[in-house]
């Protein structure tokens, strides 16, 4: 179970798919991400890629986010997802798409004001798939002029910053063995 931290679902649990395919977000690392991005949550379009339980979109949508569309093909995940959406009540500002990241974005026509992207760790190539994700993104506008997208990312020591022809790495942080990128519009 995991608990949302603060806004209208403030300390109410939902559940996390029991699979080891899957890794949730650190509760140090939600809090952070949405102290970043606190005065932005609010009437905003969410995306949640590689969603996993869901535990950032709905910390979105408890905050204050108007649309959540959570991505995952983990048919674990996307089970868990809706039915943490029907306990909490929120089917009406939801979309769960059960399809690879790559694919569902093709798929998407809508600007989003924040996106968030965890990935499955690859620690051989530990950029290789969120680039393929950011390119995508940017090469589909899927970014709101004024939106950010965050990726969770292993801790490096050197960051490759990725190049991208309309987007730039705004900022990285540190917390513990995570790394969060921050990407926006150039």
């Amino acid at each position: 179970m995991i608990r949302i931290i603060a806004g209208t679902f403030q300390g109410r649990k939902i559940k996390a798919p029991k699979s080891q395919k899957t890794r949730p977000t650190q509760s140090s690392l939600r809090e952070s991400f949405f102290n970043i991005c606190q005065h932005r949550v609010a009437d905003s379009i969410f995306l949640d890629l590689f969603a996993g339980s869901g535990a950032m979109g709905f910390e979105a949508l408890s905050r204050g986010a108007k649309k959540v569309v959570f991505v995952d093909q983990n048919p674990i995940s996307i089970s868990c997802i809706r039915e943490n959406s029907r306990l909490l009540g929120v089917e009406n500002e939801t979309l769960v798409i059960k399809r690879d990241a790559l694919s569902a974005l093709n798929t998407l026509n809508q600007k989003f004001d924040l996106i968030f992207i965890d990935p499955p760790y690859d620690l051989k190539k530990p950029l290789a798939l969120p680039e393929k994700v950011l390119s995508q993104i940017e090469r589909n506008g899927l970014i709101g002029e004024d939106g950010s997208i965050f990726i969770e990312v292993p801790h490096l020591k050197d960051h490759a910053l990725l190049e991208l022809d309309r987007l730039y790495c705004k900022n990285v942080r540190k917390y513990g063995n995570t790394d969060l990128m921050e990407f926006q519009i150039k």
